[in-house]
Formats: structure tokens, sequence, C-alpha cells
């Protein structure tokens, strides 16, 4: 299966692909509570974004955004400019387009394209997105037959929906 997604637009592939909710109502919960969409959230954003990706960029098969997602982190942790991850997240947006993916019987370059998407997303603010693209490259990276099961999902949905809580200082 090759997913062939537009990252500059807000719903998820994976999602249309599925036709399924990616994203968890407690999610959906706490980025309403803390107003994550708005411009005052925007760090916290990259940050949940990039968190989410951190747990799956050993998918990564592209080392232009590898060393995108490398600017990202750097943003989040406050030592490059918003320019800085600007510019990354044009050049993660740009090779995520380009990536093929895989005709692999594991899924692996599937769940590679995910993850580069996921960067793309997270670099960009879209931090919700980026959760969804983790959320599915972890399960089709160990069993792409599980990916239409929501199940499967709710491992990294919960640690998501933990570590948001983490970063916003959210109860």
């Amino acid at each position: 299966m090759n997913i062939v997604a537009d990252v500059s637009r807000p719903l998820c592939v994976i999602e249309a692909y599925l036709e399924i909710e990616m994203i968890p109502e407690g999610l959906k919960r706490i980025a309403a509570a803390i107003n994550l969409d708005s411009d005052e959230q925007f760090k916290l954003r990259i940050q949940f974004g990039i968190s989410c990706i951190q747990r799956v960029k050993g998918l990564l098969t592209d080392n232009q955004i590898a060393d995108a997602l490398s600017i990202g982190e750097k943003f989040a942790e406050g030592e490059c400019a918003r320019d800085d991850l600007d510019n990354a997240a044009a050049l993660a947006a740009k090779a995520a387009q380009s990536h093929a993916g895989s005709g692999s019987l594991d899924g692996s370059g599937n769940a590679a394209v995910s993850v580069g998407r996921g960067v793309a997303a997270a670099l960009a603010g879209r931090a919700l997105e980026a959760s969804e693209y983790a959320a599915y490259a972890s399960v089709y990276a160990y069993a792409s037959y599980a990916v239409s099961d929501l199940s499967a999902y709710v491992p990294e949905q919960e640690w998501q929906i933990t570590r948001l809580k983490e970063l916003a200082c959210y109860a």
C-alpha cells in the first residue's frame, strides 16, 4: 500500500484512507482545553509534535527529513530561531512528498513515509496531525495488518495523551 498525501492540508491521509478517526477523544479534549491551536501555543505544538515523532524516528530513512527533525528538536529546546524551523519545515514537507514508500511485505517503507509526513506536520505546528502519523507508523511498522484495528493504536495514543498533559502542565 502506497499512501500519497498533501502534507500541507490538515486532514490526515491515514484518516481518509482508513475512514476512521485517528485522534482519540481524550487528546482532542486536552487540545481544546489548552487552546492548542492558538498562536500562543505554537511552541507547545512543536514540542508535542516532535515528542510524538521522536518515538518513531528510528523508522526514518530519509536523511533530509532526519536533519529537519534535528532542527525541530533544537527549536523545541530553544536552541534555534523560528526562521530555521520554518526552513526545516519546508524542507521536510518537500522531502516527505517525494518519498515513494515501499513494496516490502513488512511495511517498514510505508511506516517511514508516515514518519516523514509526521515530521513535516510537526515542524509546521500541526501537532495533532503529527501524532496521527506517529501512531500509524508505530502500528504499521510492527504489524501492517493491524492498521485498521483501532485497539492497536491505544498504547501510543495513551502515551500521547500523557505527554501532552505533561508538556502543557495539564492535570
